[in-house]
């Protein structure tokens, strides 16, 4: 079988092709060493406020051994000259005629070399030192997944802290688990799950992390700050992601009918559970379990129960943590938030 990651050095398709420039049209290639090569994918489509902060979160990062891919979906602002600016510090980049969010992505995966991957959006930037953190972390841990937490913003207003949920073959029902711009994954995870299913125009990141889930993906959880996170953008239509997330449920589990996988998403689902301020599970949902004899099924249903009891632990440290957080103003120093650590 073709491999998902790092098949390509450039990209193929040359009719779709806008613009490319890079180190690798230099005939610089980067790759592991006595270092893992850790790299760096953002998609960006007509991000001219944010892209360069995005851009220099990574290249100022302080580990020796990053590499950084961006692909560009036809961007008709000012976007494309921001990133030339870095031309001669990034990668590899492109701009083509994509065909969404989640196609960019698995362009990247295709372009990637590294060991170790991460995707970074145009309108979100890493923490401060956050690559040597995880690169040492990998090689300890010997992990297939190192999730951390991120800092949400809307604007520039710091709103909360986004700590990890365990990354279980429940999610299907409960929701997203982590934040993928904090989430760190192996080549070989990849080529395991494979690329985003691109049927999906919001979720494919949560089916995969569905995916990861079932196939009991090895995952590192820490509370540290790996990004910063803009809150806004198509993942954030709940409709619309609320009818992609019945769709894979009926695809994960054919044989339940729609008004199951209605009552599922809708008693299990947390942004359900936040919005109605209730944590207490029906009964019918274990009814459900019962009543298609599928042990795939009881298992989803069982980790997402699991998910609902974690969520109130989790809940109470987000509301600790994020009350110390707004005590302070101005940037946010990795002291101060080690220091926050300590204290709640």
């Amino acid at each position: 079988m073709e491999s998902i990651v790092g098949r390509y050095e450039f990209y193929p398709y040359r009719k779709n092709l806008i613009d490319e420039e890079g180190l690798r049209l230099r005939g610089i290639v980067k790759k592991s060493g006595k270092l893992p090569l850790l790299s760096y994918i953002t998609v960006v489509k007509n991000s001219e406020k944010t892209i360069e902060r995005c851009i220099r979160s990574v290249l100022t990062q302080n580990y020796k051994n990053v590499e950084y891919i961006i692909i560009d979906g036809g961007s008709s602002d000012g976007t494309v000259d921001l990133i030339k600016k870095y031309s001669s510090d990034i990668d590899y980049f492109i701009s083509i005629s994509d065909k969404g969010p989640f196609n960019a992505m698995n362009i990247g995966l295709s372009l990637v070399k590294g060991d170790i991957i991460n995707f970074i959006n145009a309108d979100d930037w890493l923490h401060p030192g956050v690559a040597s953190k995880v690169a040492s972390c990998f090689i300890r841990e010997k992990t297939d997944m190192i999730v951390g937490s991120a800092l949400v913003y809307d604007n520039s207003d710091f709103k909360y802290i986004w700590l990890p949920r365990p990354v279980v073959f429940g999610t299907i029902f409960f929701g997203s688990p982590v934040c993928h711009q904090a989430t760190y994954s192996t080549k070989n995870l990849f080529e395991k799950i494979g690329g985003f299913d691109e049927k999906y125009k919001i979720i494919a990141d949560l089916k995969w992390m569905v995916c990861a889930g079932e196939n009991n993906a090895k995952v590192f959880y820490t509370d540290e700050v790996f990004a910063n996170y803009s809150l806004g953008g198509i993942s954030c239509d709940k409709e619309r992601d609320r009818k992609e997330r019945f769709l894979l449920i009926k695809e994960i589990f054919p044989d339940i009918n729609n008004v199951d996988a209605e009552i599922l998403l809708r008693e299990l689902d947390v942004s359900f559970m936040y919005e109605r301020n209730s944590f207490t599970i029906n009964s019918i949902v274990l009814e459900i379990a019962n009543k298609y004899c599928s042990s795939r099924l009881y298992r989803g249903i069982s980790e997402a129960l699991f998910l609902v009891n974690y969520e109130l632990k989790r809940m109470k440290r987000v509301a600790n943590i994020t009350a110390n957080l707004k005590k302070y103003k101005g940037r946010w120093y990795e002291k101060i938030i080690q220091k926050v650590y300590k204290k709640s």
